[in-house]
């Protein structure tokens, strides 16, 4: 897989197809009614979540003619939380979820009808930046795509330009998931095996010495 690049991802951005122009951008305070609030930030049987929450990020734009509105909120940084909050089309009808589901790991999840699939070709073009900024479209959809361009482009994601910094950078981001992928099936676990043999008989010459 080609190396992951903060230009390249510019360039699939731009390329893609799916632009959307920003409206305004503003921010709120949360309460109880924000979405998909982490659970462990609700105080049992009060409806009021953590005072210390930053305000949440509104971004407004229009894509194919249609107006939407976008709420982040990335709760309280000791806690690694993920990007939570939802897309709102023009009926303010929720339409997607941004959900916290691990250690700093935002999962896209559509709920809009007929949402378009994204095609296999283009899904792994995506694959490494997905695991840069640790987000799972969950059903690889046209809106969950969206979601995330629009939360990268607007900073509310890291910034795009640390892809390129060899201190954040992982290599592990352009590898396949599979090791069969890289090495070839069963080269992994041979190698590993005459490791383990090497460190046997290292250790049993050192005993007996």
């Amino acid at each position: 897989m080609p190396k992951a690049s903060s230009d390249k991802l510019r360039e699939i951005f731009k390329n893609d197809g799916y632009t959307y122009v920003v409206k305004s951008i503003d921010s709120e305070r949360i309460d109880a009614n924000y979405p998909n609030i982490p659970y462990w930030h609700i105080s049992v049987g009060e409806e009021c979540v953590r005072s210390d929450f930053p305000d949440a990020t509104v971004i407004c734009f229009e894509y194919r003619g249609s107006h939407y509105k976008l709420v982040s909120n990335w709760g309280i940084p000791d806690c690694n939380d993920g990007c939570f909050g939802a897309l709102f089309d023009g009926n303010n009808d929720k339409i997607l979820d941004l959900l916290s589901t691990g250690d700093v790991e935002t999962t896209i999840r559509s709920q809009k009808n007929a949402d378009t699939t994204l095609d296999d070709d283009f899904s792994t073009k995506l694959r490494p930046y997905l695991k840069f900024f640790t987000i799972v479209l969950e059903n690889t959809t046209e809106f969950e795509y969206l979601a995330f361009k629009v939360l990268a482009e607007n900073r509310r994601l890291y910034d795009i330009d640390e892809i390129d910094n060899p201190a954040v950078y992982n290599s592990d981001y352009d590898t396949p998931d599979d090791d069969e992928e890289e090495y070839g099936e069963g080269e992994v676990e041979e190698e590993d095996e005459r490791g383990e043999e090497e460190i046997e008989e290292i250790e049993k010459k050192e005993f007996h010495r």
